[in-house]
């Protein structure tokens, strides 16, 4: 498979393209302590999002990519080797740090980023369950958190939206 090269300029265009969080971000702020209304709000935006190939910041630890909001790199075969940054709670409980912009990300300059898509970062995420709980979006700020069984779910409605062709 030829690896495509692409400008900086085209980088930045296709993560900002990528980043057009509004509907989930608006979602995350609306926050109604109905649940479990709330919780079904969220999970539904985020399936919406991921038919638009929307992605998240991923916050990383990596060699390749120099720390801070101006350096984030899309996910490709130089990024996949950076390690999820998790946030631990109190309980021990670990969830990846994930951030819907670049304006979420802010304030986090000691780690890099990466942008994945969606539903390749709930894959991910859903293979690691050993290692990590969920997943904290936008930590510190409108911070939701996403435990690995709803993630599970979202990953099976996805894969059920696209079926494998046979």
């Amino acid at each position: 498979m030829k690896r495509i090269e692409l400008s900086e300029e085209e980088k930045r265009e296709f993560i900002d393209y990528m980043l057009r969080n509004e509907e989930l971000e608006k979602t995350i702020q609306n926050r109604n302590k109905a649940l479990p209304f709330y919780e079904i709000s969220v999970l539904s935006s985020i399936l919406s999002s991921c038919k638009d190939d929307a992605g998240l910041i991923v916050a990383v630890s990596s060699d390749e990519i120099t720390v801070g909001v101006d350096n984030i790199e899309l996910y490709t075969e130089l990024t996949r080797q950076s390690v999820m940054h998790c946030a631990e709670k109190e309980d021990g409980t670990k969830y990846v740090m994930v951030f819907t912009s670049r304006n979420k990300f802010i304030g986090f300059d000691t780690l890099s980023g990466v942008v994945m898509p969606i539903d390749t970062l709930i894959g991910l995420i859903c293979l690691k369950k050993e290692e990590t709980d969920g997943i904290v979006i936008n930590l510190g700020k409108e911070e939701l958190i996403i435990k690995m069984s709803a993630l599970e779910l979202l990953y099976n409605c996805i894969c059920e939206s696209n079926p494998k062709p046979k």
